[in-house]
């Protein structure tokens, strides 16, 4: 049976409970859990709101199939992801990934800007091997708490932001070898990879196929939603997170190539919420619905 799933429009464009009945009488059954930011002052008290919302999927029919856990947008200063104040933001979303019972935690690693980083092109071979060394020391660290708590962390393909070329460039966990390379180095039973398919569309790498294909396997959660590819917009910015078929993703070779390697999980959409509040719930059909078009 297809299972498809969703983040909810609840922070921005409407309320948690709003989103959950909108997203659940679309059709969707699972959902990818939002732990980016804090739901109380006290550990106690992120337990309690979580609790209480989970009761609320849980209600509407709702499972939680993944989460997502803080990330740093643009950092120019390693010592920002390697710090006690980040890793312990990210130790405290996989205790609570195991609160909701969400299997997989999805992390973005370390994306590494030079000082001068908005006046020269961006280049990430010339940071790449310290950069891997960084974040598998970071990862290494978090291996004792993701086992004891049961959760799988899944480590996103990413694309970096080029000032100069106004485009997205290569950057972690871009390419199939690199993600290989970070499983091969910390072990298959505590990370996996996420794959985004809106980040790997906005570089000029491998196709859905030639990625999926090379991680044999790694790849157990998705991130889906639509952009324009290289091609610049009017609004500057690539990584729109459009629903299906309004950007230029090639949603057929992305469904072949998961069918193809025997893809099982969640069929996750990572959609922003455009449409104005009178529209959500239209928003979710239509993205339930292109799911069931394209997957199914």
């Amino acid at each position: 049976m297809l299972k498809l799933g969703t983040t909810l429009f609840s922070e921005k464009e409407t309320d948690f409970v709003s989103a959950v009945k909108s997203a659940a009488k679309a059709g969707f059954k699972y959902v990818d859990f939002d732990l980016t930011h804090d739901y109380g002052e006290t550990f106690s008290a992120e337990e309690k709101e979580l609790k209480r919302r989970l009761n609320i999927l849980k209600d509407n029919g709702l499972t939680v199939s993944q989460a997502h856990s803080p990330f740093i947008v643009i950092s120019k200063d390693p010592n920002d992801f390697m710090g006690e104040k980040f890793s312990e933001s990210v130790k405290k979303s996989i205790r609570l990934s195991a609160i909701i019972g969400a299997p997989y935690l999805v992390q973005h690693l370390y994306v590494p800007y030079k000082i001068n980083c908005e006046s020269v092109p961006y280049v990430y071979s010339d940071m790449s091997e310290d950069n891997f060394k960084r974040n598998v020391e970071f990862c290494q660290k978090l291996k004792p708490i993701l086992k004891e708590n049961g959760v799988i962390m899944a480590l996103e393909n990413l694309a970096a932001y080029d000032w100069v070329g106004r485009c997205h460039a290569s950057t972690v966990c871009c390419t199939s070898k690199e993600c290989n390379s970070y499983i091969n180095a910390l072990g298959d039973k505590n990370f996996c990879i996420c794959l985004d398919a809106g980040h790997l569309n906005l570089l000029a790498g491998e196709g859905f196929d030639e990625f999926i294909s090379a991680l044999n396997g790694r790849v157990k959660v998705l991130h889906l939603h639509d952009n324009f590819g290289i091609l610049n917009d009017w609004f500057g910015e690539l990584d729109r997170h459009l629903p299906p078929f309004v950007g230029c993703l090639e949603w057929g070779k992305l469904a072949a190539a998961l069918k193809k390697n025997g893809f099982d999980g969640v069929y996750s959409f990572e959609v922003k919420g455009y449409a104005p509040i009178e529209f959500i719930d239209t928003e979710y059909k239509y993205i339930y619905d292109a799911g069931c078009k394209i997957f199914g």
